[in-house]
């Protein structure tokens, strides 16, 4: 999704992300976010999540409600939003092997005991 903004709109600057996002993102805030929230034995481990699945159109289909969920993308009309599915295709037949795609991003495993 940002490659495929970022191809088509150079200039746009996203909408800033919610900020609880931003204070989880951060393994020192989120253990000090648990603390704040009576929790102790705290335990936090950063992990790649994997997600697999169909590339080409079925991939949209798969991803389509979570894209309105995306600040820049929400923001489109129906055909800027057509475009950009048009170029997350191409990257999708990029880096996709077959007919599979595998997408990783960083996580925040965190868990604690309530006081």
């Amino acid at each position: 999704m940002a490659e495929a903004l970022r191809a088509l709109y150079p200039t746009m600057a996203p909408p800033a992300p919610p900020e609880g996002f931003i204070a989880l993102s951060d393994p020192n805030r989120v253990h000090t976010e648990l603390e704040a929230a009576g929790l102790s034995a705290i335990e936090i481990e950063e992990m790649d999540a994997v997600w697999e699945g169909p590339a080409g159109p079925a991939y949209l289909d798969d991803v389509r409600e979570l894209h309105g969920y995306m600040g820049a993308y929400a923001m489109l009309g129906d055909e800027e939003r057509r475009r950009v599915n048009d170029v997350i295709l191409q990257v999708v037949d990029r880096i996709a092997t077959g007919d599979r795609i595998v997408l990783r991003s960083p996580v925040i495993l965190a868990v604690g005991t309530r006081r």
